[in-house]
C-alpha cells in the first residue's frame, strides 16, 4: 500500500484529518493500491476505517484533493453502488446494515 509521503507509515484507519495529542490536525492522505485509490467501503468492510470517515472522503472527492476522484462519481469513489449511496444519503446509518447485506460483517 502507497501512502502518502514515503517517511509516512500506513495507517490502521483512515481520515483525512486527525487530531494529535495536542489538538494539531495531522494529514491522512487516502491510501492508494497500485496507484488507485481504495474505496472507502473496501476499509470499512475491512475495518480499517470508521463508518465516520466516509464524511473525510466525501470532503475529498468534492474538493477534487484526490488526483483519483476528478475521474469517478461519488459513488464510485466511496466504493457503493448508485442504490447503496442513495440508501446512505437518506439514512447515513445504514452502512453496517449495506456491509452486512454484502455478507460481510464488521469486525468486533
Amino acid at each position: 500500500m502507497v501512502v502518502g509521503r514515503i517517511s509516512e507509515a500506513p495507517s490502521a484507519s483512515f481520515g483525512a484529518a486527525s487530531k494529535t495529542a495536542e489538538g494539531a490536525a495531522l494529514f491522512r492522505p487516502t491510501p492508494l493500491v497500485k496507484g488507485q485509490a481504495v474505496p472507502f467501503f473496501d476499509l470499512f468492510s475491512r475495518g480499517e476505517a470508521e463508518a465516520d470517515d466516509i464524511d473525510d472522503y466525501v470532503d475529498r472527492w468534492h474538493e477534487g484533493a484526490d488526483e483519483h476522484a476528478r475521474v469517478m462519481t461519488l459513488h464510485d469513489y466511496l466504493g457503493l453502488t448508485k442504490a447503496e449511496y442513495n440508501r446512505w444519503v437518506q439514512a447515513p446509518s445504514s452502512l453496517p446494515d449495506i456491509l452486512a447485506e454484502r455478507g460481510a460483517l464488521p469486525p468486533g
